[in-house]
């Protein structure tokens, strides 16, 4: 059996690093990045997290949970920015409407 290639990867972060993936080989690691979502994947799944974000906040709002509300809301108004961009009507999905 033929050793795979080694492929040494430098990774800046905090600091420089240098892990060593010999276990895989370079295909291997090229099927991990074959499937890329579409715009209307991603669109859809944005969609998906506004509606959660809402109903989350609707409930943290009844709950007078203020703290929660707050975190909530910022992640509310990202979606909402990321959808608005994307040219998604926002007057039937947006029941907060802040």
């Amino acid at each position: 059996m033929q050793e795979p290639k080694c492929l040494n990867l430098t990774l800046y972060t905090s600091g420089k690093g240098c892990y060593n993936l010999s276990r895989y080989t370079q295909s291997a690691l090229r099927k991990v990045g074959d499937y890329m979502p579409n715009g209307l994947e991603i669109t859809k799944a944005a969609i998906d997290d506004f509606k959660k974000i809402q109903k989350y906040m609707i409930i943290a709002k009844k709950e007078n949970a203020t703290e929660t509300y707050a975190e909530l809301k910022d992640e509310y108004l990202s979606l909402k920015a990321i959808l608005q961009v994307a040219g998604v009507n926002m007057t039937d999905i947006d029941k907060i409407k802040e």
